[in-house]
């Protein structure tokens, strides 16, 4: 399993492919349906389809969001986040929520997501902001805010 999930961190689209063969067996005997009709899908798939479609389709698998080396992400993980984040937004209008503000919201969605995660990292020393002082933890180190997890910000057209 570490071997996939370093396949998926370095955006490997051969050792995902062949993670996937090997995995077939195994979602077979432990009778997990979906996940074997998906495994045998993509390997179906990068056997038929042109050398350029199969190479999209195993290469374009992960996004690397921070830009550095060993840290992609599955695409549907990241998929995920920004719905996570959407969410959040949304909430954050409140009663306001209309079609309107539904797109609106969708549209910025990735700066938001840029601006979040970068505050989040900017503060990451925050951690333990519930830790109380003591000789040997600076006070600096317990006052700060928690991190945050949604922006809160009015939606207008």
């Amino acid at each position: 399993m570490a071997s996939i999930s370093d396949a998926v961190k370095e955006g490997d689209g051969d050792r995902i492919l062949l993670a996937w063969k090997i995995l077939i067996p195994v979602f077979k005997a432990t009778n997990h349906v979906n996940y074997l009709k998906e495994a045998v899908n993509l390997v179906l798939q990068t056997q038929i389809l042109s050398q350029r479609k199969a190479g999209q389709l195993l290469w374009s698998r992960c996004i690397n969001t921070q830009g550095r080396k060993g840290h992609n992400l599955p695409c549907d993980l990241h998929q995920e986040h920004l719905n996570r984040r959407l969410k959040g937004v949304l909430r954050s209008v409140g009663a306001n929520v209309t079609p309107e503000a539904i797109i609106l919201a969708g549209k910025s969605i990735s700066t938001v997501d840029k601006i979040c995660t970068g505050f989040e990292l900017q503060t990451s020393h925050c951690k333990n902001y519930s830790v109380k002082p003591t000789k040997f933890t600076p006070n600096w180190w317990c006052e700060c805010p928690p991190p945050m997890h949604s922006v809160s910000f009015t939606l207008s057209s």
